[in-house]
């Protein structure tokens, strides 16, 4: 019999002559050879062999009762299905609206209402987007408040993007 390790061509039938995590092959998956029936291949995938995968984009908005806007680059193309944020502290004042557009066009549906009553750390809101919601490479999405809390308090957004 022989050794397992040993093992060439036809006969072998696991992953063998893989390095070390952190060397060259880090971050590489085994695929089916394009090239050499049968046999497979270490190497790293290409963003076409992800699409209609999920991926997130997050952001920290400073001080919501400010009228600065925040801007976010993007480098993923897909469609927004979910907007959500936390608040980091309670707040004064009156429930405060975060509108969301890509390339300074209104996300429809995509606008984050954080109710003042009651808040505290913690909480959490969320928007599902209906139309003006797909995003390219390159594009930005733009996050503006209406500034009706009354008191400073930050809020991180988490985009839900499925890969187009």
């Amino acid at each position: 019999m022989p050794v397992h390790n040993t093992l060439t061509g036809s006969e072998l039938h696991e992953p063998k002559g893989i390095d070390s995590a952190g060397t060259t092959d880090a971050g590489k998956v085994l695929t089916p050879s394009s090239t050499n029936a049968g046999q497979g291949e270490l190497r790293n995938l290409t963003e076409s062999e992800i699409t209609g995968k999920t991926a997130y984009i997050v952001a920290h908005f400073n001080t919501i009762n400010t009228t600065t806007d925040i801007f976010i680059p993007t480098n993923v193309a897909g469609t927004i299905d979910s907007i959500r944020s936390v608040i980091d502290a309670a707040f004064t004042g009156a429930d405060t609206t975060l509108t969301c557009k890509i390339n300074g066009t209104n996300i429809t549906g995509g606008a984050l209402v954080i109710t003042q009553v009651g808040s505290a750390a913690g909480d959490v809101d969320s928007a599902s987007p209906t139309a003006n919601k797909t995003l390219a490479v390159g594009d930005y999405i733009q996050v503006t408040s209406d500034t009706a809390a009354t008191s400073g308090v930050n809020a991180t957004l988490m985009f839900t993007i499925t890969r187009a």
